[in-house]
């Protein structure tokens, strides 16, 4: 099997530097949480998939609502991402109701359900020390509220996330029309070198946690608007960024078993992971063969995530269906 590589973005050269657009949220997910239809940019992830989620057992029948749109039209195109804070007033259990931040990210967000706090997995692989990240951006904050962007360069090339460099801004201020900003990435002095970044683009930036896990420092409607995200990195190396296929998964869309094949191991081990459309881990598999076969009898009819990883970085996804054929 030849290895395939799907380039996401295009590298514009210039004589000092070279340029990569990472994102212009054209192409979205449309799916169901709960009983709430909801949507996301193409592999990206949001907090209110697992709300919906868990909010349609803890309270069922109650209106749990999306707090990720699109934003029509975009700056240079059909769409542009938007998050809003919105009031989950049905929300009872995990945390309390009241006013909720929207977090989207292009890695895997982990809600704990006992503090609030939030922690993620994964990003796009980026092979590149940034310079800085441009983006196109409106804004509305309500009553003292503020949005925040940021960018990580991580690298985890030991297995682990360690911050290389981080570009952020937290935005007060309300932007009618869409507006360029441009943030530094500003390095530590460990000498890490970036291997992915992890983007989180946040709709309230100033809020904190009680003790209960109920957020404060929250207004129900302010939001942001993002498009069109650059990196510049140096010039001289590659600003490609790429999603690279280690392995053959199929048949995409399936009845009964699902096929792994690598063209070659290394006496590597892969892990394969399976998640609902809300983000819900539902099978995990060591992949330590060629070809590896998966029996999904007890999966239900759905769509579902696939990855691939290798330790904590994940290095191939996807989508697969079960139906009948």
């Amino acid at each position: 099997m030849k290895k395939r590589i799907s380039i996401i973005m295009l590298a514009l050269f210039s004589f000092t530097i070279a340029k990569s657009q990472l994102y212009t949220f054209e192409n979205w997910t449309n799916y169901a949480a709960g009983f709430t239809s909801l949507k996301v940019p193409n592999g990206w992830h949001a907090v209110d998939s697992t709300i919906c989620f868990y909010g349609a057992f803890l309270n069922p029948g109650a209106p749990f609502v999306a707090q990720v749109e699109k934003e029509l039209p975009g700056n240079s195109s059909a769409t542009a991402l938007k998050v809003i804070t919105k009031n989950q007033s049905a929300l009872t259990g995990i945390i309390p109701a009241g006013p909720f931040p929207s977090l989207c990210s292009n890695a895997a967000i982990i809600i704990n359900t006992g503090d609030g706090s939030f922690s993620f997995a994964g990003g796009m692989s980026y092979p590149n020390n940034p310079l800085n990240a441009s983006m196109w951006v409106k804004n509305n904050p309500l009553s003292g509220d503020s949005t925040q962007i940021t960018i990580l360069a991580i690298d985890d090339s030991d297995g682990g996330d360690s911050i290389a460099a981080i570009a952020d801004t937290m935005l007060g201020a309300s932007i009618n029309t869409y507006t360029k900003i441009t943030l530094p990435f500003k390095y530590n002095a460990s000498g890490f070198n970036t291997t992915m970044l992890r983007i989180i683009i946040t709709s309230s930036g100033n809020f904190t946690n009680d003790t209960t896990g109920a957020f404060l420092g929250l207004h129900d409607g302010t939001w942001l608007v993002v498009d069109d995200i650059d990196i510049e990195a140096p010039n001289g190396v590659s600003a490609y960024a790429y999603q690279e296929s280690i392995a053959k998964v199929y048949p995409t869309q399936f009845a009964n078993d699902i096929s792994i094949q690598f063209e070659k191991m290394n006496d590597n081990t892969y892990t394969f992971e399976m998640y609902t459309q809300e983000g819900v881990k539902c099978y995990s598999k060591i992949l330590n063969n060629l070809t590896t076969k998966i029996a999904t009898d007890e999966m239900a009819s759905a769509t579902y995530l696939y990855t691939i990883s290798k330790g904590k970085r994940i290095l191939q996804s996807g989508k697969l269906i079960k139906g009948h054929l």
